[in-house]
């Protein structure tokens, strides 16, 4: 897998664009993980990209069509959600 970990400053129509959508190159480096820890810095490096925050589309892409479940093993989307309210 590739370890890119140093990226150029992006301007602010570049980091628009990761905002929105999972790019191509990181689908592929998800797809590829051999097991969690794998999976764990394919994850860590698109959050990275984007300050921190997955791109808008991840939930779909991820999640709902069965990408983390091929990848990680049945059950592995069964996430849980807590909210907690704001003071």
């Amino acid at each position: 897998m590739n370890e890119n970990t140093t990226t150029a400053p992006k301007s602010d129509t570049e980091m628009k664009q990761l905002m929105e959508h999972l790019t191509e190159a990181e689908y592929e480096n998800l797809l590829q993980s051999r097991n969690n820890q794998d999976w764990a810095n394919a994850c860590d490096r698109v959050k990275n990209a984007r300050n921190g925050a997955y791109p808008r589309d991840w939930f779909q892409r991820i999640i709902l069509s069965g990408v983390m479940n091929a990848v990680l093993g049945p059950g592995s989307d069964q996430i849980k959600v807590v909210s907690v309210p704001l003071k």
